[in-house]
């Protein structure tokens, strides 16, 4: 079921203080607001751009940012504005026929000889036992592409390091935590969507934790299957105020992500090059605010994960 967002007028003056003493001012006027963002607390090495990151806008969009620099953060933003004008997500008007990606079907092994690819199309029915675990980008996904009956565990500001320690709800479920989720479900599989918000950590704690977080799932639930999904680039504007977000470093991410991918249990797919322009950054035109796609694009993007079922 796609939930509406409901139109409301929205001021709102959020100030929010980072470990690490630095403050980010951030002003919204919204209209048509599909859920109240609110902004998290993250240790004092964690990049002040979470902030803009875990915003999602659906209509025209005014932001003032003021942002004091941090020790680890050489982003320095002052009273730059952004107007985002988007389309409205519309169950009948799909624009999924405007992005068009071949699906691999066969790969080649060590010695030469081409291998069966394991992703092939499902019926949406397909999702019934799936669960999908992920921050503000997952959250768009459970309202504008959601799929068959899946359970969908995500929040703003959600990352590998908080969790088993955040609470989530959902259609399917009350507010609860996912080690209690796990316990009290039986999926066949498990879509996980985390790295962004972890971007400025040191790449070597932040996969540390990401492989500790999979070992946690797979204890919890042996007999699902593990879909790791990489993390989908910004457009190359939000780089200049976030340079630790280039393509370079979400590749490298998202590399050692896949290397973590056995194609037995444990699967890996990346639906970047849905969203990408020529020089592999966010398609400044799929996506709302440089971070997250439109409305549309959550819908391209249920629709690819539907033609990739493991």
């Amino acid at each position: 079921m796609r939930l509406k967002p409901v139109k409301i007028l929205v001021a709102l003056l959020a100030v929010t203080t980072i470990s690490s003493g630095a403050t980010a001012v951030i002003s919204y006027q919204r209209d048509r607001l599909p859920y109240n963002p609110r902004p998290e607390e993250f240790p004092s090495s964690m990049p002040i751009a979470v902030i803009q990151e875990s915003t999602l806008f659906t209509s025209e969009t005014t932001v003032d940012y003021l942002v004091q620099d941090t020790p680890n953060s050489d982003v320095s933003l002052s009273n730059s504005k952004t107007v985002v004008q988007t389309p409205q997500a519309s169950s009948t008007d799909k624009t999924s026929e405007s992005v068009e990606v071949e699906s691999e079907t066969t790969s080649t092994s060590e010695d030469g000889a081409a291998e069966e690819s394991p992703y092939h199309e499902v019926e949406e029915s397909y999702f019934d036992d799936a669960l999908f675990i992920g921050d503000s980008r997952t959250v768009g996904l459970s309202q504008y592409g959601r799929l068959g009956e899946a359970d969908y565990f995500a929040n703003v500001g959600m990352s590998v390091f908080n969790l088993f320690t955040t609470a989530a709800s959902d259609t399917n479920f009350s507010k609860t935590d996912l080690s209690t989720l796990l316990s009290q479900n039986e999926y066949g599989k498990i879509y996980l969507m985390l790295g962004i918000n972890e971007l400025g950590y040191p790449m070597e704690s932040l996969m540390k934790q990401y492989q500790s977080v999979v070992e946690k799932i797979q204890a919890a639930q042996p007999d699902a299957k593990i879909i790791l999904c990489a993390n989908l680039n910004v457009t190359e504007e939000k780089t200049k105020y976030a340079s630790w977000l280039t393509c370079e470093n979400v590749k490298k991410l998202n590399d050692s992500i896949q290397d973590l991918a056995d194609e037995k249990s444990i699967y890996y797919l990346d639906a970047n090059p849905l969203f990408c322009d020529e020089n592999g950054y966010f398609d400044a035109t799929l996506t709302v605010d440089g971070v997250h796609p439109t409305g549309d694009g959550y819908q391209i993007w249920a629709d690819w994960l539907q033609e990739n079922g493991v």
